[in-house]
């Protein structure tokens, strides 16, 4: 299991016309598709938004929790190899709780460590649970875990990227009919390279068992490097052609890898975003067709 190239997520960089152009280019090449359908109007730009913005900040808990918790556990003396994955909870604020899959003595998969941390705290804020005692998985997070698996097994899963983490929401908590959100993010080890996508989200049924929808963060790879001909990024511009306003998945982005995004919705809208703060600009005239991300075959 790949975990991102740095430590902390505190990573600063500058932008090249260069990079802002191919950003562009990329998103618009291949646009064509067979059917189109509606898609967030403008006029429910805030209550979507939010949406987007209570996913996208589960998303990051999730994922730098998991990842603050690896490297205080590794840090520990913790044997690596032994580690099967990670299941997080959340907790109280930015609080959650680190569930460390490993092999038990009977054969089975199941929770070997326990790691409390706080976003709002960084990863000095890990604790490990020092009186933990391995244990079978919990119904819920056999759940949850097969719901991992079975994103992970899906079809519309393709793997063009050299890394791949997975964060696995409680469906409920964002009102979404599911049982779980798992979203498979493309991730890198090389500290100058931004995997902006291709990210995949699975709405996967209360059991695990079942895809029922899925959609992907764009129609093909996008990684751009933080510097450009000796020039440092400041940020990324992109098009959309699946989403009138910013999703999770550009939200998430800014916020994990601290690089400020500009895009230009599918109806022309033109997006500030900065972390989890997302700012309509102007629109523009030319406005892209609208596709549907959703793929529930």
């Amino acid at each position: 299991m790949m975990r991102h190239g740095q430590s902390s997520p505190a990573r600063t960089s500058r932008c090249s016309p260069i990079g802002l152009a191919l950003a562009a280019a990329v998103s618009l090449v291949a646009c064509k598709r067979d059917h189109t359908v509606s898609t967030p109007s403008l006029e429910r730009s805030e209550e979507s938004l939010e949406h987007s913005v209570g996913l996208a900040r589960d998303m990051l808990r999730y994922d730098l929790i998991s990842w603050w918790a690896t490297d205080a556990l590794f840090a520990d003396g913790f044997d690596a190899s032994s580690l099967r994955g990670w299941l997080v909870t959340p907790g109280q604020e930015t609080a959650g709780d680190a569930r460390m899959l490993g092999v038990l003595p009977a054969g089975d998969v199941g929770v070997v460590a326990s790691i409390r941390c706080d976003v709002a705290g960084g990863p000095s804020s890990c604790v490990i649970d020092r009186g933990f005692e391995p244990r079978p998985l919990s119904d819920e997070e056999r759940a949850m875990q097969r719901a991992i698996e079975t994103a992970r097994a899906d079809k519309f899963f393709v793997r063009a990227q050299s890394s791949y983490n997975t964060i696995a929401l409680r469906a409920a908590d964002h009102g979404v009919d599911a049982g779980w959100i798992v979203y498979i993010v493309a991730s890198t080890t090389d500290p100058d390279v931004i995997p902006v996508g291709r990210h995949f989200r699975f709405d996967v049924s209360k059991n695990g068992s079942r895809v029922l929808r899925r959609r992907a963060s764009h129609r093909s790879v996008m990684e751009f490097r933080r510097s450009e001909a000796g020039l440092k990024v400041a940020g990324i511009a992109a098009t959309s052609v699946f989403d009138v306003l910013p999703s999770e998945f550009q939200l998430y982005v800014s916020s994990l890898w601290r690089m400020p995004l500009t895009m230009v919705g599918c109806k022309g809208s033109i997006w500030s975003i900065d972390g989890l703060k997302a700012t309509q600009l102007e629109s523009v005239a030319a406005k892209l067709r609208c596709f549907d991300p959703w793929n529930e075959k």
